[in-house]
């Protein structure tokens, strides 16, 4: 089963996942605001995401996982006075990925 070809001008739309580090799981369940709808612990969150990924992949979506920085993500919220939920982490992440696929990013 192949891919199908896209004509040169059609943008793909690429979707971001958040991808946490495992150093920085305990602080993310310390502040998030929907801490309930999260693991319990980074291998437990891990193990799903992954799943998750290649379900969209097999879809035929295009998925980025971004790695994000927990207290950076923090600051941003704060600054547009968002709750730190999953609705922003989406949002922050989407902006990361934008920013990586400009046109003269690396």
């Amino acid at each position: 089963m192949g891919r199908k070809h896209r004509p040169q001008s059609e943008p793909v739309t690429v979707f971001g996942m958040c991808w946490y580090r495992p150093d920085q799981w305990e602080r993310l369940l310390e502040t998030a605001a929907d801490r309930e709808k999260l693991e319990d612990t980074h291998a437990g969150w891990l193990a799903s995401a992954t799943k998750g990924l290649f379900r969209m992949r097999a879809a035929g979506m295009s998925v980025d996982p971004v790695e994000v920085d927990v207290e950076a993500m923090l600051r941003w919220c704060r600054v547009i006075g968002r709750p730190f939920d999953s609705a922003a982490r989406a949002e922050y992440v989407a902006e990361l990925l934008r920013k990586r696929h400009e046109p003269g990013a690396r």
